[in-house]
């Protein structure tokens, strides 16, 4: 039985209310894959009512998709029972109902903050590491075959954590369908998974990207998952501890089974980066995760403005090209000479 647009509305305002963050990562990923160049491949799944004779209509969904407003304001106008038909229409409440809700593999969590350096940690990683803005808990749902299939190998295995890198706009897939790797292009040291103890190794394979433009987690996302994976030799490969030929680099974990892996967290940083503090060797065996905010200053600005200041300076010497030429210019620039040279009795 369809549910109407109004028990609709009611689903999408409970689920805010519940994780409202949670919602914006979820939404953001659908998003982000929808933008990308490989969003045929990407969006997967993809809402079947934008499908019509075997051809999606992307077109459709990037007109509805822009139609979406900030979900912190649209929760508060679904509290107060504003009149939804003058801000959503029924294909968008439809979508929104689709992606928050309709089709649940998994739940996401916002993990509070007091819990991140013990997330971080699971991985026993050693060197310094950029701290996330935001740390979700991925749970899946029983439906999940990849799941139950997960459970059955582990029983009476020890399973570990590490990191795996990717860009932001391919979460979406992997999060329903699994780690797949036959569809990974980094194959230096062999073909299968790649992975690391250390965050900072992953976070390279793992850059920004375009996200949604009114998400709360920044327009320019990048996210590592942290993965939990079956300690099983037959498909796990690294380099050994002191072993002088290897071919797998140091920090480097690969694995060969997609069976054996599950991602259990997604780090996310948004596009206000924290910069990372420098620390004393004592301090980063006791907290590895030290950084502080870049304070918001004029020339932090600058630096993170490159181009519009470089265009500045541009107008600036056209500015003053022109000034030179024209035929006062030689007045004020003796006046201004020679007052430096009264000032600071130059010769």
């Amino acid at each position: 039985m369809s549910l109407s647009r109004d028990e609709k509305l009611q689903d999408i305002k409970n689920f805010l209310q519940h994780d409202l963050i949670a919602s914006d990562l979820k939404l953001s990923l659908f998003i982000s894959a929808s933008k990308c160049y490989k969003k045929d491949f990407l969006v997967n799944p993809f809402p079947s009512f934008y499908i019509k004779n075997d051809i999606k209509d992307f077109d459709k969904l990037a007109s509805d998709l822009d139609q979406i407003p900030p979900l912190e304001e649209l929760l508060l106008l679904l509290i107060a029972e504003f009149g939804s038909e003058q801000i959503l229409t029924d294909s968008v409440v439809d979508l929104l109902h689709w992606v928050l809700i309709e089709y649940l593999k998994y739940d996401i969590q916002t993990v509070h903050k007091s819990k991140h350096d013990e997330i971080l940690s699971l991985s026993k990683s050693t060197g310094k590491y950029q701290v996330p803005n935001y740390v979700f808990q991925i749970n899946y749902k029983n439906t999940s075959g990849s799941e139950r299939k997960f459970n059955q190998l582990k029983f009476g295995n020890t399973t570990k954590f590490a990191f795996h890198g990717t860009k932001f706009y391919c979460m979406y897939s992997i999060l329903n369908y699994g780690l797949q790797q036959h569809l990974n292009k980094t194959a230096l040291f062999g073909e299968g998974l790649y992975f690391s103890y250390e965050l900072q190794v992953s976070q390279l394979f793992s850059q920004s990207v375009l996200s949604w433009n009114k998400s709360k987690l920044g327009e320019l996302v990048s996210c590592t998952a942290v993965c939990e994976y079956i300690d099983d030799p037959l498909y796990t490969k690294i380099r050994k501890e002191n072993a002088k030929n290897s071919d797998i680099p140091q920090n480097y974990l690969l694995i060969t089974n997609n069976e054996i892996v599950r991602p259990r967290y997604l780090l996310v940083y948004g596009s206000n980066k924290p910069s990372l503090k420098k620390s004393t060797s004592a301090n980063l065996v006791n907290n590895p995760t030290v950084l502080i905010d870049e304070p918001r200053t004029f020339f932090t600005w600058c630096r993170r403005n490159p181009l519009i200041v470089s265009a500045a300076i541009y107008l600036l010497l056209l500015f003053l090209v022109g000034l030179s030429s024209h035929r006062s210019f030689d007045h004020y620039k003796n006046i201004f000479i020679n007052f430096f040279k009264k000032r600071f009795k130059f010769e």
